[in-house]
């Protein structure tokens, strides 16, 4: 990362750490990024919560290829948690589900509010996020506002604005009933994704 100039502010996360999850087969390797506070009055409000699924193939955490979420933290105003695959493929769904579970649950110990949460991915994660939004709707758990579903040639820099704009009516509440995070793939010339109703 380079350093911030007065022409180019540094955008990027705070701080990152690693985390290991519990899966149904070991450990889940994931990564957490923290946001810097890029307008002074987010620091009154926790930031939102965005559980990212990146595409196995390309984006695992620790790889060096998550640029994109690095660059989407802070502008979205927003702690990441990029959830990795865990050892069996063939549990990736469960996985998923309980992993969201659990970082929604400590969204406090996180720094983040867990009543502005969102799921992403790209690839291969779209799939999970998307299965993830549909279990906690039928569960009634975790609160899933927003899916974030990116396609190839998508900018951190739109993703972030949708994402801060989905996030930002949901300050200090939970998400409507209703399907959690009903938004789709976005076609051509749609958005990122789509609010809840």
């Amino acid at each position: 990362m380079t350093s911030p100039t007065a022409d180019a502010p540094d955008t990027g996360p705070l701080r990152a750490a690693d985390l290991q999850l519990r899966g149904a087969a070991g450990a889940i390797r994931s990564r957490v990024y923290w946001p810097r506070a890029i307008v002074p009055a987010a620091a009154l409000v926790p930031p939102g919560l965005l559980v990212w699924f990146p595409d196995p193939g390309t984006d695992a955490p620790a790889s060096g290829r998550d640029a994109f979420v690095r660059a989407l933290c802070s502008p979205a105003g927003v702690v990441v948690v990029v959830v990795g695959p865990g050892p069996r493929p063939d549990q990736a769904a469960g996985d998923a589900v309980e992993a969201t579970a659990w970082i929604a649950d400590h969204a406090r110990e996180l720094g983040a509010d867990a009543h502005r949460l969102a799921v992403g991915g790209e690839g291969a994660g779209v799939v999970l996020a998307t299965l993830v939004a549909r279990r906690a709707a039928e569960e009634g758990w975790p609160p899933i506002g927003h899916r974030l579903l990116v396609r190839p040639g998508d900018s951190p820099a739109a993703a972030a604005a949708v994402l801060r704009a989905a996030l930002a009516g949901r300050v200090g509440r939970a998400a409507p009933g209703g399907p959690a995070g009903a938004g789709g793939a976005a076609g051509a010339g749609g958005s990122l994704g789509e609010v809840a109703p």
